[in-house]
């Protein structure tokens, strides 16, 4: 990834830490999506949802980083949540 700034993304069906551990050597971070379940029991489908790991989600976080970076317009976002059908109001899904 030398001489590359990202963003970096990943997403896994483990909890985020075991991803967001190389993020020290990755240019810019990694930007880590998990599913800290912590015993929650529900269908796959509903799960990755709510634990932000299903291709929407994962699809706003490009962009998402992007502008956090000023490599994207943050106004612009809005549009992207609304078609993905995203809400940027949820409550973290590990405090939830």
């Amino acid at each position: 990834m030398a001489g590359h700034d990202g963003p970096f993304i990943t997403a896994t069906n483990f909890v985020r830490a075991v991803a967001a551990q190389v993020s020290p050597w990755v240019p810019g971070g990694l930007f880590a999506l998990g599913t800290d379940g912590l015993g929650r029991s529900d269908t796959r489908e509903r799960l990755r949802r709510h634990f932000e790991v299903d291709a929407e989600c994962i699809t706003l976080a490009a962009p998402t980083r992007f502008a956090v970076s000023e490599q994207f317009e943050k106004r612009r976002l809005s549009k992207i949540i609304a078609k993905l059908a995203s809400d940027p109001e949820k409550a973290d899904p590990l405090l939830s």
